[in-house]
């Protein structure tokens, strides 16, 4: 075997000398020239080639073998390093007789790249996740590990997401068109440790260790709560009053029945109502929901919750302050919330 350098080239940016060497790889078939394989400068310096070997087929083997398994670089990237297509570097790998991964081994291995911290098993947060799960978040099996996932336009439930799992993994974010309404949403996920197998399963019924207890299952309805409940803050110009109503739909009937009964017991005097039933295009199961008018209610339900949703949170806080200083100003500071909401949903997807 040989090798082929090339006369010097210039780096145009900084008129330095490179070097560039084509080497043979071994043929499969007889016929035509055998394939080769461009290694540049750049090329030798990310594979930390010290010394280059005589023999161009073992030059191959080297630079693609310290890609490949020392460095854990995907064949895609080693594509990408050398200007070709992915299957082109699954025939060198081959070539040169390096042993390929398994499609599964492979995905892990670009999964582990990044540290997945194992579950702190702190219940208060087990079970507020297992009530966001029962809601918006979705999570399956990837590779080794477990990817939670959720799309949105609101802002606030993007910060929610990164905010639960940024301790326990890397949090990516892309955009993806939503065909049904025709629209851009964002799409958030983390791929977690094992340990979190207990989301792979989306809940009908809340889980008894967390209906027993009473800390656990505010968690849990603040988990739900955040994921498919709603505040509602408004003002009547015609009345001139303002009303606060606490909003809890989904299709999930069990679940929502569990929770009446749950606060029925401490007093709240709740039932769940169908709203809307299926009718297989907005909703495929009937749709049921369960609301509080009474602002003391209200009140009395969400101290005990451990609500996370950034607006919520804020509508919340709003609702306070109009209760303790009588509604002053109710009009406008419900107006510029409301807009401050608008905005940054607005801006989040622009």
């Amino acid at each position: 075997m040989h090798i082929y350098p090339t006369p010097m080239l210039i780096n145009n940016d900084e008129s330095r000398p490179c070097l560039t060497i084509t080497g043979e790889l071994p043929r499969i078939y007889k016929r035509g020239a055998p394939p080769r394989i461009v290694l540049t400068q750049e090329v030798l310096q990310i594979a930390e080639v010290a010394s280059i070997p005589d023999s161009s087929r073992t030059l191959a083997y080297v630079v693609l073998n310290r890609l490949y398994n020392d460095k854990k670089f995907s064949q895609s990237k080693i594509a990408k390093l050398f200007d070709v297509q992915r299957e082109t570097v699954n025939r060198w790998l081959k070539r040169v007789g390096i042993p390929l991964l398994k499609s599964g081994d492979a995905v892990s291995r670009s999964l582990l790249k990044h540290r997945k911290v194992p579950f702190s098993n702190n219940p208060l947060e087990k079970a507020y996740l297992i009530g966001l799960r029962c809601g918006d978040i979705s999570a399956q099996k990837h590779g080794r590990c477990i990817r939670a996932s959720v799309s949105s336009t609101h802002p606030a439930m993007l910060k929610l997401f990164k905010s639960l799992f940024k301790n326990y993994g890397v949090v990516k974010l892309y955009p993806k068109y939503d065909k049904r309404k025709q629209r851009y949403l964002w799409s958030v996920y983390c791929d977690l440790n094992p340990s979190f197998d207990f989301l792979l399963s989306k809940n009908e019924n809340i889980p008894e260790w967390i209906v027993k207890d009473d800390g656990l299952f505010f968690a849990f309805l603040s988990g739900y709560f955040d994921a498919e409940g709603c505040l509602s803050l408004c003002y009547d110009n015609n009345t001139k009053s303002r009303s606060f109503q606490w909003v809890l739909q989904s299709c999930d009937k069990k679940i929502l029945d569990e929770i009446v009964y749950r606060l029925n017991i401490i007093g709240f005097n709740l039932c769940n109502r169908l709203i809307k039933k299926a009718d297989f295009k907005s909703y495929n199961k009937d749709f049921w929901g369960i609301k509080i008018c009474s602002r003391s209610r209200i009140f009395n339900l969400v101290s005990r919750m451990r609500m996370k949703h950034e607006e919520k949170i804020m509508k919340y806080k709003l609702a306070c302050e109009l209760e303790k200083n009588g509604g002053e100003n109710a009009r406008e500071k419900i107006a510029l919330l409301r807009e401050r909401i608008k905005t940054n949903t607005k801006n989040c997807m622009g």
